[in-house]
């Protein structure tokens, strides 16, 4: 949770992210989809939000955490328990963790036209995924690809063009450094673009 960009981290991310995973783990193939799908498990098309509310329950007896009450329910981080639980297991690959989470919520979202007015409020976590620390290079090029594709088109539904088109144009570079600018693929995302 220290991960997330926002300041308050709704609960409706992580439904929406439990019903994207499966689609994200088949995408990306590289085992974390799977890794993050067993903490927020689906059944029958709904999330099962035990281990989240389980998990949560304990953070907020020693105040790690409060509770934020209104229209998209969610919790606040104080930011030096924020700055902690970053600084600890720095081997682990957790941005990808996040980027991937995130991805699952905004292909749910965007694909299956799924809680709309949250869009606004999902578009502030999508992590920048230009820094090292995100690793979309880890990623396979299929992965890649349907990473940036997802994202830029929460943007695109979100009129935020300028974050739109820089997220199309790392695909673009990352598609031209694994096929060539002559290759399909690269050729489809520079359609997008223009």
């Amino acid at each position: 949770m220290a991960h997330f960009k926002g300041p308050i981290i709704q609960d409706q991310i992580f439904n929406l992210a439990s019903l994207g995973m499966p689609t994200v783990e088949a995408e990306l193939g590289n085992g974390i989809g799977a890794e993050l799908h067993q903490f927020i498990p689906a059944e029958e098309g709904k999330w099962d939000s035990f281990f989240h509310r389980q998990s949560l329950k304990v953070l907020l007896r020693y105040s790690l955490i409060q509770r934020v009450r209104g229209g998209w329910e969610g919790v606040t981080m104080h930011s030096f328990v924020r700055w902690r639980a970053k600084h600890r297991d720095k081997d682990e690959p957790w941005e990808l963790r996040y980027a991937c989470f995130v991805l699952a919520a905004c292909y749910q979202i965007t694909a299956q036209n799924f809680a709309l007015e949250f869009r606004r409020h999902l578009a502030v976590h999508i992590p920048h995924i230009t820094n090292s620390e995100s690793r979309p290079a880890d990623l396979s090029c299929q992965g890649r690809n349907f990473l940036y594709q997802t994202f830029a088109l929460l943007y695109h539904e979100e009129g935020q063009w300028s974050q739109t088109e820089l997220v199309l144009l790392q695909a673009i570079e990352a598609s031209k450094a694994n096929h060539g600018a002559t290759h399909p693929n690269t050729i489809d995302i520079m359609s997008k673009v223009a």
